[in-house]
């Protein structure tokens, strides 16, 4: 197989790490778009040495639109056969980016919509992509209402964090049933052994954190599993939530046309009118 090109976001750490070193074993050109160059260091420390000439770094923060903005030319550039929203952050405590947006919504969704949409313009029609959105069954207890201002002032870290991967499943259908050669899939990758969730400080994320060391998931299993699904003909758009590589169904709530084609609407409306860049 020729050298085939995979751009995951968040991939210096924990899954992300993981799928980056999957998908060099798989013969891929890797592209990773992460906030800390330390840790890319790190990474190329860990690969064989044939792998390090075929991974690159976008020195990029996900929570500011602009970052990603300035970086899109270069991004554009590459002929990418698989898109991985991998990224993704919890804040219980509320952050504001410089845009005065709330940062675990820029992170785990905006961001990812911003980077699909601005990529796919530049597929040609032959083209046939896979865009995977790493996303939890956690989107369940999302209480998501479009109708009212996506980020409000009333704040709950976890039902933020739950409403943004019900948006990542919701944009999932919607590029399916938008994007004619491309094929979307969301992927609840279960509870992963990573340092995810450790910014915060609370008595519930440190038993999580510690529960995590003994239950979790080996995030290199989760990665290989994962690529077994990365498969453009057996992609299903009718059928494409996983729980890691098996195929089940996702919240009633996110099938919904309407709320899919709302979010939609409602977040290229934020990134033109927040004058983002």
């Amino acid at each position: 197989m020729e050298n085939q090109n995979c751009l995951i976001t968040g991939g210096t750490s924990g899954l992300g790490k993981e799928l980056v070193k999957t998908f060099l074993q798989n013969n891929y050109i890797v592209y990773i778009i992460g906030k800390n160059r330390n840790k890319f260091n790190l990474l190329l420390k860990e690969l064989p040495e044939k792998f390090i000439k075929k991974v690159f770094f976008f020195n990029i923060d996900l929570s500011e639109i602009k970052n990603i903005s300035n970086n899109i030319v270069e991004l554009k550039k590459i002929n990418i056969n698989v898109l991985i929203n991998n990224a993704g952050a919890i804040y219980l405590k509320k952050e504001l980016n410089s845009k005065n947006l709330e940062k675990t919504f820029v992170i785990n969704y905006l961001s990812h919509f911003y980077l699909t949409t601005q990529l796919i313009k530049n597929f040609s029609a032959t083209d046939k992509k896979i865009i995977v959105n790493i996303t939890s069954s956690a989107h369940h207890f999302s209480l998501l209402d479009i109708e009212k201002p996506i980020t409000n002032n009333r704040y709950n870290g976890w039902i933020t964090y739950f409403n943004t991967k019900l948006m990542n499943i919701l944009f999932t259908y919607k590029c399916n049933s938008t994007y004619e050669n491309a094929k979307s899939i969301a992927v609840h990758p279960g509870w992963v052994k990573t340092n995810f969730g450790n910014n915060n400080n609370s008595k519930l994320r440190n038993l999580l954190s510690y529960l995590r060391l003994f239950f979790a998931k080996n995030p290199k299993y989760v990665a290989q599993e994962i690529y077994k699904i990365i498969d453009y003909k057996n992609i299903n758009k009718e059928d494409c939530f996983y729980s890691i590589n098996k195929k089940i169904k996702s919240s009633k709530k996110s099938y919904n046309i309407i709320l899919q084609n709302m979010l939609w609407e409602k977040s290229k409306k934020i990134l033109e009118n927040e004058k983002l860049f």
